[in-house]
């Protein structure tokens, strides 16, 4: 998994970032943060999320994000992550309509970087052989759409849906990719958040299987 970009750690730092979510989710109602983010409630102190296709344990007594299949700890990128969503969900379901990261908010500040990070990979790697897009999205769920040579929808969080997407280039055209966000996307997650998950998208579908480890 690539490291975390500048902006999604925050200017504090990833550790106190962290800190603060914690702080954020102990003042929750568990079982409202559970409705609003399609999660399932345990207990008025621990919940449990789909992050891609893994479930994970948020305990708040613990202080502790972790998967619910053997309790392997959530990397702290993708803890804070899945704090920030509990924290920000609203009981406000996917339209189907997308955007692209430049049209969400401020995203025109992080695009340079997105498309270094995200987009400007997946052309590299898929535009040659986008159905190989098909193939590694099953690491983590995703599943075919119906967009350009080759595209995927895969559900990051249960509210929010990520599709990615390749066409093939020629002789006289180069090869381009996307990844698009669900017009709600902003309700739920900040667009530096936001970016942070198209990271991890293009890694999971960039990454050789010699070199996916997952997260």
């Amino acid at each position: 998994m690539n490291a975390p970009s500048e902006s999604s750690q925050g200017r504090q730092g990833p550790r106190n970032v962290l800190e603060k979510a914690w702080a954020d989710i102990k003042a929750l109602d568990m079982r409202n943060a559970a409705d609003r983010a399609r999660a399932e409630y345990a207990d008025e102190d621990s919940l449990v999320v789909s992050f891609f296709s893994t479930k994970y344990v948020v305990d708040r007594t613990k202080g502790a994000v972790s998967k619910q299949d053997g309790g392997e700890p959530a990397h702290r990128f993708v803890a804070a992550l899945i704090l920030h969503y509990l924290i920000g969900a609203k009981d406000v379901e996917p339209t189907g309509r997308l955007l692209t990261f430049r049209e969400l908010e401020g995203g025109d500040v992080y695009y340079d970087a997105f498309y270094r990070r995200a987009i400007a990979p997946l052309a590299q790697e898929l535009g040659s052989t986008p159905r190989l897009l098909l193939d590694r999205a099953k690491r983590v769920g995703g599943e075919p759409a119906n967009i350009g040579d080759a595209s995927i929808r895969v559900l990051v969080f249960p509210r929010i849906p990520v599709v990615a997407v390749v066409w093939m280039g020629d002789e006289e055209v180069p090869s381009s990719a996307n990844i698009l966000f669900d017009t709600t996307a902003g309700m739920h997650l900040h667009t530096e958040d936001l970016a942070a998950v198209g990271d991890l998208v293009a890694d999971a579908l960039v990454l050789s299987d010699d070199e996916w480890r997952g997260w």
